[in-house]
């Protein structure tokens, strides 16, 4: 049995600017479900309303692309301050978080130490 996303993840997807889509197995589920729910933000939240009702495979996409958000949550206040000017894209601005490890706010940091550890 599948667990509801944890309700904190959920008020991250205020922020959320690419739901799924027809990413990670959503399409189905979007069109089933969300087909008249619009783009962008209105798509992630009817999917969450119907994260009981998904496939596995959306299930799995919208807890990571929420998990990611919270991620980038924890590092947006860091990147603003710390690397103004960065262009987006491409890896930027988490390698230039990273020339900057010794500044980072502790949540930050431990996001940027997980993911790291994930990849390895």
């Amino acid at each position: 049995m599948r667990f509801l996303i944890p309700f904190v993840l959920l008020f991250t997807s205020a922020a959320f600017a690419a739901p799924p889509g027809d990413v990670g197995g959503c399409a189905a589920d979007t069109q089933r479900f969300c087909a008249q729910s619009g783009a962008g933000k209105a798509t992630m939240d009817c999917l969450l309303d119907h994260q009981q009702e998904v496939s596995d495979a959306c299930y799995d996409t919208l807890k990571q692309h929420l998990q990611q958000q919270q991620g980038f949550q924890a590092c947006k206040t860091d990147a603003e301050s710390l690397c103004r000017g960065t262009q987006p894209g491409g890896g930027r601005i988490v390698r230039c978080l990273m020339e900057h490890q010794q500044a980072l706010s502790d949540a930050c940091y431990d996001t940027l130490a997980r993911k790291k550890k994930d990849k390895e």
